[in-house]
């Protein structure tokens, strides 16, 4: 009977041959592009929980992320300035969204509303937002603070 012997054990190590040159640049865009994408999403949560809308000189101001504007008093129908209840059902609930951001409880960007209008939302409370239609063929929809008195304002103009 033959003893039987333990194979002695191997250890070699084999390092991989190094990735070519493209590659390193192609992973180093990636991270560039990760990090370029975290601040802009990270600016644009700061910049939605700070919209605003002021009436300044002779323009409305509408301050909010990628969608803020400026449009001439001379352009907003003021008589049509009110305080409308976005719930379900109202002719300007908003229905499709064309651009911009749709999340529980924010709404911010080009939406169709339910009456067919093209409106700019930038909506927090759905049931207190200020509509204010505009000559150029869309309406501005807003929630702010005291609607009554932007409605007020408005109307003055």
């Amino acid at each position: 009977m033959i003893p039987h012997r333990k194979p002695e054990a191997m250890n070699d190590t084999f390092e991989m041959v190094p990735p070519a040159s493209s590659a390193i640049i192609v992973f180093i865009c990636i991270i560039g592009l990760l990090a370029a994408m975290t601040l802009l999403f990270s600016w644009m949560s700061y910049k939605s929980m700070r919209t605003s809308i002021s009436v300044q000189d002779d323009k409305l101001v509408l301050d909010t992320a990628i969608y803020g504007r400026s449009v001439p008093l001379s352009k907003i129908e003021h008589q049509k300035v009110e305080i409308i209840d976005l719930g379900k059902g109202s002719p300007w609930e908003p229905q499709l969204r064309s651009n911009g951001i749709g999340l529980p409880g924010l709404q911010i960007g080009w939406f169709s509303l339910r009456n067919g209008e093209k409106a700019l939302l930038a909506v927090t409370d759905r049931s207190r937002a200020v509509r204010i239609p505009v000559s150029d063929g869309y309406t501005i929809i807003a929630s702010v603070n005291h609607p009554e008195r932007l409605v007020g304002l408005l109307k003055r103009e």
